[in-house]
C-alpha cells in the first residue's frame, strides 16, 4: 500500500518490520481502508533490516 510520506505512516511501517507486536491495526486511518483486520510484527533480523533500510535505498539512488 502507498501512503504519502508521514512520520505515523513511517511509524507503523517500523513497527511491522522490526518488532514482534501482535495484533495491532496494519493503518492509520479509522476506520482502515481494507477492513478492520489486524496484523503482527514479522521482527526482522539485523542483516535483513540493514538491506531493507540501507541497501536498497543505495542501490536505488546510485542509479542515473
Amino acid at each position: 500500500m502507498d501512503l504519502p510520506a508521514n512520520f505515523n505512516s513511517y511509524r507503523l511501517y517500523y513497527r511491522f518490520l522490526e518488532t514482534d507486536d501482535e495484533y495491532f491495526d496494519y493503518d492509520i486511518s479509522v476506520p482502515p481502508p481494507q477492513g478492520r483486520w489486524r496484523i503482527y510484527g514479522i521482527f526482522l533480523p539485523d542483516e535483513v533490516l540493514e538491506k531493507v533500510y540501507h541497501a536498497n535505498a543505495e542501490r536505488i539512488l546510485a542509479k542515473d
